[in-house]
């Protein structure tokens, strides 16, 4: 009686080992000969069903083949009704063994869907969740993306900006400031000439010659607003330092730099106002403070940024400070204007005797 089907699908196992138990309860009453295949068949539902579902049909065939031993003296001459009655049992337990094994089979069935159910469930949350993560890191990367847009495109703007303040500088210093240079040439050379025209004619060449020499005063202080040739391969702590060393060899006068906090990278106009007020401060140190040492500082502080230009020259009284207009720069009130724009402020601090300190703030940011 060995099974030929798969054990795993227990519809098929059920259905054998009724059929099975129906045969032995026939075949036991005919003979006790097969009283043998029933522990044999007990056998084989332990092995093929599930725990749950096995001492079911054992306890079937236990009291099949005690009925069928008890039977077997009245067959075929015993009682007919008393043999009806132990197969209809029989079919009956059959029956009932078939049923417990399809109600546990549905139960299983619905536990499996069940759990199904609770696992999709769980995939869900898990999906949403991670969905939900994608869409945050999504947002992100996308905020991310646009940002660095508008940062690459300030930085093309104000590269823009800075190669054609390059570029008209350039045209200004080969054009007009050479045309005005000629001009001024011209107009002094011709004047020891003029001893004998008439004075209108001497006031003329003297108005020529100073509107001459107006218009490349004004050209030399636009090639000093628009090109700061000192940064066009260097930081700003390096163009100090190289201003400075130049500027001590011209004078004289010594002159350090000094470097305080981490340098960081700065806008160009930050870069370009603060080197034009140390060369407007040493100009004017030189011109009018009579000192022996110039100290440059530039201090990188988090939410500041500091440069001091000190010198030990005779000073001067508060509010009467010398090169207030400058020549040929742009003077300490320039200086004051171009650094407000920045949102900064401009200081000089100085006494009679006791030097003379500019100091420039600027914001961080």
């Amino acid at each position: 009686m060995s099974p030929r089907f798969d054990p795993t699908h227990l519809q098929l196992s059920v259905a054998y080992l009724a059929a099975q138990i129906l045969v032995l309860g026939i075949l036991t009453v005919w003979t006790r000969s097969f009283v043998g295949l029933g522990f044999a068949l007990i056998a084989q539902a332990v092995s093929i069903l599930p725990p749950r579902l096995w001492p079911y049909p054992v306890l079937i065939i236990a009291g099949l083949l005690g009925q069928s031993w008890r039977l077997y003296d009245d067959f075929p001459n015993g009682d007919w009704a008393v043999i009806a009655a132990f197969f209809f049992n029989t079919l009956l337990f059959t029956s009932m063994f078939v049923a417990f094994a399809l109600v546990a089979r549905q139960r299983e069935q619905m536990k499996a869907l069940v759990e199904q159910v609770q696992q999709a469930r769980e995939g869900a949350e898990a999906l949403a969740a991670h969905n939900a993560q994608l869409a945050e890191e999504r947002r992100q990367t996308i905020a991310a993306l646009e940002a660095a847009r508008r940062e690459l495109a300030a930085a093309e703007r104000a590269a823009g900006v800075l190669e054609e303040r390059q570029r008209l500088a350039r045209d200004i210093h080969d054009t007009l400031a050479q045309s005005f240079t000629s001009i001024v040439m011209h107009l002094e050379a011709a004047e020891p000439q003029l001893e004998r025209v008439s004075d209108s004619a001497h006031r003329h060449v003297g108005q020529a010659r100073q509107s001459a020499r107006d218009g490349l005063a004004e050209a030399r202080r636009l090639v000093w607003a628009l090109r700061p040739e000192a940064l066009d391969q260097a930081s700003l702590p390096e163009a100090l330092e190289r201003l400075a060393g130049r500027w001590s060899e011209a004078s004289g006068v010594a002159a350090t730099t000094t470097i305080t906090g981490a340098p960081r990278p700065l806008p160009a106009e930050v870069e370009v106002t603060l080197l034009r007020v140390a060369q407007e401060a040493l100009a004017n140190v030189r011109k009018h403070a009579r000192a022996t040492t110039v100290t440059l500082t530039l201090s990188f502080m988090d939410d500041a940024l500091l440069l001091d230009v000190q010198d030990d020259g005779v000073g001067f009284v508060s509010g009467v400070a010398p090169g207030a207009r400058g020549e040929g720069g742009f003077g300490l009130t320039g200086m004051r204007e171009r650094v407000a724009r920045l949102g900064g402020s401009l200081s000089v601090e100085s006494a009679p005797g006791e030097g003379t300190t500019v100091v420039v703030e600027l914001r961080a940011d």
